[in-house]
């Protein structure tokens, strides 16, 4: 067997169908099989969540034996444990459904092939083995642990030519340095590409050297959290906002204040500088669900527009006369800035974490708490494409400026994953050894570099390459049927809903 997983076989099952399981443990054991049971790798004094969570890491094969104990009050405990393995970007694992018991597939399963096991008969038992040692044959694709490219290279799926040449990553890392701080929410660049203005829970902006990593300037201020940091389009002036209820406008040469923008009864999260250069646009939370725009000259308010949303994500288009709007209920609403009227109201998401916008304005492409990333049509209002790949809620997304490559980060799973818009291919999966949590990502306004930003505090910085042909490093998993869209969005809601669940199956499933 394959030595890139500790264990062949996860058996997940119902207490009362322990001794069962028992059985067929031995069986497999005897068969050669690798096997993951409860009773031979927890022992006492073990924490019980952990040894759990690392034999489902560690396991390429996930048996779930099912019963009625198991779909009784523990199925929605058991199914969290299956997500894994049935993401259809594992290639290298397999989820496999027992029947242990006359019972009624749950819908989430049926499109499965189960194995019969309600007789223990022997073609069962062979059907078993031979399924585990097919997993094995499809692993042997597995992805470097950092540049994302496969080690066996691997096209949509299907093996490719053993002469073929690796594929050059699209993204390569050429700087990493710690920007004293932790937790950077979102990364400023000056539009030279010269300056980086991390946000984090300072009180402080800091500058940095794109080039050099060496800090330049620190604007002091504000008296609580920085949450979000822009620069005009003509690079003199750094905008920032602050759970201190204010933004500020600052002179980037001399680092002084230009103005303090108040009237706002709670933290201004976003902030954007639209590209007239005279013109801001922010927002608050859950201050009066509106959006506010500004003149950077003065300082003026110059217009509130109420929305009825509590904001979570903004974007604005190149003219700067169109925002597109998401909030934590999974409405996305797109506004013309000047009649300030609601042009569009898309509903039936997950919560929005962040959105773009691209320069046609023809779509938004917006990432969720469900893990997947959506690219809607704002003309005729459909979702056009569900990108799938990331193991959980999904904080950053960045559009490269020629509207070709999609960056997003991946908190839960540790990547940054590059997408090719127009195909939905996932181009290159950005995994980290250590455990920086990506938080941010944002691409420099040449288009030559991407930056991404993470909890512990560090950037990386990539050159971004200019593929002569887009070749994907997964399989792609785009869905734009609306109703294949729509089921995909409620299975992840229900996994999401399931996590908090998890942790006490753990402790009282085994």
């Amino acid at each position: 067997m394959s030595t890139a997983f500790s264990f062949d076989i996860f058996l997940s099952h119902n207490v009362n169908d322990k001794q069962r399981v028992r059985s067929l443990a031995e069986r497999l054991r005897a068969a050669g099989l690798r096997v993951w049971f409860d009773e031979w790798a927890i022992k006492p004094g073990d924490d019980i969540y952990l040894a759990v969570e690392h034999g489902l890491e560690a396991a390429r094969v996930l048996v779930l034996c099912l019963s009625e104990h198991a779909l009784g009050s523990d199925w929605v405990r058991m199914e969290r444990s299956t997500v894994l393995f049935r993401d259809p970007s594992n290639k290298g694992r397999r989820f496999i459904p027992m029947l242990l018991d006359d019972c009624e597939l749950p819908d989430s399963l049926r499109r499965f092939k189960y194995v019969d096991f309600r007789q223990q008969a022997e073609a069962a038992f062979l059907e078993l083995v031979e399924a585990c040692r097919v997993a094995d044959e499809e692993s042997s694709a597995i992805m470097d642990d950092h540049i994302g490219i496969p080690q066996s290279a691997t096209v949509h799926g299907l093996q490719a030519d053993k002469d073929l040449q690796p594929v050059e990553p699209l993204a390569v890392l050429v700087q990493k340095f710690d920007a004293d701080t932790e937790m950077i929410i979102s990364v400023a660049i000056s539009p030279d590409g010269k300056w980086l203005a991390p946000c984090s829970d300072d009180k402080v902006v800091k500058l940095w050297s794109m080039g050099t990593g060496a800090r330049l300037a620190i604007l002091k201020g504000h008296t609580n959290k920085v949450r979000c940091v822009t620069f005009t389009t003509d690079g003199n002036s750094i905008i920032s906002s602050s759970s201190d209820k204010t933004a500020r406008v600052w002179d980037r040469r001399t680092g002084s204040i230009k103005h303090i923008l108040k009237g706002y009864s709670r933290e201004v999260r976003h902030i954007v500088a639209l590209s007239d250069g005279k013109r801001l646009l922010s927002d608050a939370v859950n201050d009066d669900e509106s959006i506010k725009l500004w003149d950077i000259q003065t300082g003026e308010c110059l217009k509130t527009i109420k929305v009825g949303q509590i904001i979570e994500a903004v974007a604005v288009n190149a003219s700067g006369s169109l925002a597109v709007i998401g909030d934590n209920y999974g409405e996305l609403t797109l506004w013309d800035l000047d009649s300030a009227e609601c042009l569009a109201s898309l509903n039936g998401h997950s919560g929005i974490l962040s959105v773009q916008m691209t320069a046609d304005q023809q779509f938004a492409i917006f990432s969720s708490t469900d893990g997947t990333i959506k690219n809607w049509n704002l003309a005729t209002g459909c979702c056009v494409a569900s990108l799938e790949g990331h193991q959980g809620a999904i904080f950053s997304l960045a559009l490269s400026p020629d509207d070709r490559i999609i960056a997003s980060t991946g908190f839960q799973d540790n990547t940054v994953r590059l997408w090719d818009l127009s195909s939905g291919d996932c181009l290159q999966v950005i995994k980290y050894d250590e455990k920086p949590y990506p938080m941010s990502v944002t691409f420099s306004p040449d288009g030559s570099r991407l930056v991404v930003g993470t909890y512990k505090g560090l950037i990386y910085i990539y050159s971004i390459n200019k593929p002569k042909s887009v070749t994907a490093t997964e399989p792609s998993h785009r869905y734009s049927n609306a109703k294949a869209v729509l089921y995909f969005a409620r299975s992840r809601m229900r996994k999401i809903k399931t996590q908090l669940i998890y942790i006490y199956y753990m402790l009282t499933y085994i």
